[in-house]
């Protein structure tokens, strides 16, 4: 019986994994075809309709497209009022009655910086320095706890459209009775009784109501109160019914 070499086994033995090989890698490349294909062709979306890629993420769509994105700066007035680490209304973490004087003290400095934080017996006040939305704002204590937070947003351009865009349709609206012969109504603010925030818009001329292009003047945030202990007597508050002209239904409402 004539012997196998040593040479001839290994050509044999090579021989043999270049045919099973070649035999099992066309699958493969045919399953990374279909998976490539399945990329493009899925027809997920969420329950808003929102069309979602294989692994369920938002697909980003062209500026014309028909779906509504939610704007940055939405988000950021959102994150600033009402925050995952606030139980309820707040600025920047800081909480009425909550968050302590030491605390508020801490965390405007750590946000907007040593050098833009002044500090006195019974307020700090803060200029962001394009920080953040606020042009600047003051925190008021009482009994070693912050009691209310004013924000200004004067020269930054908030809109009623940004604000509601943030926070949600308000509750009501408030109309400052002018009682002048020159002007009905003073000024106009958006309501949020639940959460204890007054936002000041800016009148627009003589229109004194709401409109979303009109220009945000400041915020005041404090303890969670109803519309009639808000304790301003020369104010008439109207329910929110959307954008309109709130001094005509507030001179309405006082003939009545």
């Amino acid at each position: 019986m004539k012997k196998i070499s040593m040479y001839q086994i290994l050509v044999y033995v090579l021989l043999l994994l270049f045919l099973t090989g070649c035999s099992m890698g066309a699958p493969v490349q045919d399953t990374d075809n279909k998976a490539l294909s399945a990329d493009h062709t899925t027809n997920q979306t969420d329950s808003r309709g929102t069309p979602l890629n294989e692994q369920g993420e938002k697909i980003i769509l062209s500026p014309d497209s028909s779906i509504e994105t939610p704007s940055s700066l939405g988000r950021q007035i959102h994150e600033l009022f009402l925050g995952e680490n606030c139980l309820g209304q707040c600025w920047a973490g800081i909480q009425p009655d909550i968050t302590s004087q030491n605390q508020a003290i801490d965390i405007l400095k750590s946000k907007y910086g040593l050098e833009n934080v002044q500090v006195q017996t019974d307020h700090a006040t803060w200029v962001a320095n394009d920080l953040d939305v606020s042009e600047q704002g003051e925190v008021r204590f009482f009994d070693n706890h912050v009691r209310l937070i004013r924000v200004l947003f004067t020269g930054k351009n908030i809109t009623v459209k940004d604000i509601i865009a943030g926070l949600g349709n308000p509750g009501s609206v408030g109309v400052g009775i002018a009682f002048s012969e020159e002007s009905l109504c003073a000024n106009s603010a958006l309501l949020y009784p639940d959460k204890g925030i007054e936002i000041a818009i800016i009148p627009n001329n003589a229109f004194v109501g709401v409109r979303e292009s009109q220009t945000i003047y400041s915020a005041e945030i404090g303890l969670s109160r109803s519309v009639e202990n808000w304790g301003k007597t020369d104010t008439v508050y109207l329910e929110w019914a959307g954008f309109d002209d709130y001094c005509a239904k507030a001179y309405s409402t006082l003939e009545q």
